[in-house]
């Protein structure tokens, strides 16, 4: 009996499929590199197992796939020993403490566990749209015969300011500006 008759068929067509996958995914990451200018040595795909059984993550790993991330923690307990990665190669990526909240849903552990992230990525895109429309004001053309910022400066007074104003002024300075009154 060979080899390939020891596999079942269920295992054979798993495992077509998967190389089947990741030959469509490596060309995707190629098509993707030519067109940004990568280099694909730069890039690591790292294959998320769940509940694959270590056979076919196996099988993955002998197709290429340099490292592993499972996001339960009792079952990359349960398989570890059964990888061929290094252990340097296999991750946690999961959020075990936020997922044992009672209700707790995928999407809202998620959303916390990277909340500094989505945090960082929005006060950039502020600070993007800050730039730009100081830029677009500047290139604005003169209107009535004033330019912008050329009209004489009158210093606010803050007593006068109402609480919605100074609470902008407030976070002004929280973000780094400096204001003169």
């Amino acid at each position: 009996m060979t080899k390939s008759q020891l596999v079942s068929q269920e295992d054979q067509e798993a495992f077509s499929a998967i190389a089947e996958r990741l030959h469509k995914i490596e060309y995707q990451i190629g098509e993707a590199c030519a067109k940004s200018g990568r280099n694909r040595a730069d890039i690591t795909v790292m294959a998320v197992t769940k509940t694959v059984a270590p056979k076919y993550i196996n099988f993955a790993v002998q197709q290429g796939i340099a490292m592993l991330g499972e996001n339960r923690a009792q079952e990359l307990t349960e398989k570890y020993d059964d990888y061929l990665l290094k252990q340097e190669n296999i991750h946690f990526i999961g959020h075990r403490r936020l997922m044992q909240l009672p209700g707790m849903r995928m999407r809202d552990a998620y959303r916390l566990a990277h909340y500094d992230e989505s945090l960082h990525r929005a006060a950039q895109a502020v600070e993007q749209g800050v730039v730009q429309r100081i830029q677009q004001r500047a290139a604005r053309p003169a209107e009535n015969g004033i330019r912008p910022g050329g009209a004489a400066t009158v210093h606010p007074d803050v007593a006068s300011m109402t609480r919605a104003q100074r609470e902008a002024l407030e976070r002004r300075v929280l973000h780094g500006a400096q204001i003169e009154l």
